[in-house]
């Protein structure tokens, strides 16, 4: 088969931009496997479920398309600042902000 120099992130990525909320999990610790999961509620319609069909072809294209160093700069941009989910600090800036600085933006005002 063919070693594409994308992954799954940089595809979940591309839906997202088009509006789509897929996300891109590693499995099992040191097992290198990453998948996509798609989950649908019970009224999903067939012309969403063809919308979502044509956009995950679109983006698959466009990925596929793109040359190894743009898609390199696109996975280190989606590891430094879209992966941060779960992790004990954000990557972005504006997260930096010291807990005693919140507090004080955020503490109920007396009477």
């Amino acid at each position: 088969g063919e070693d594409p120099h994308y992954d799954e992130f940089a595809l979940a990525h591309h839906l997202r931009c088009r509006g789509w909320v897929v996300p891109a999990y590693n499995m099992a610790p040191k097992s290198n496997v990453k998948m996509l999961r798609i989950v649908v509620r019970e009224d999903f319609t067939r012309s969403r479920c063809n919308s979502l069909i044509e956009d995950l072809m679109t983006c698959h294209r466009l990925l596929k398309d793109m040359d190894r160093e743009s898609s390199k700069r696109l996975e280190e941009y989606i590891n430094k600042h879209l992966t941060s989910m779960g992790k004990d600090e954000h990557a972005h800036p504006v997260y930096a902000v010291s807990l005693s600085v919140s507090f004080l933006l955020f503490r109920p005002v007396s009477a």
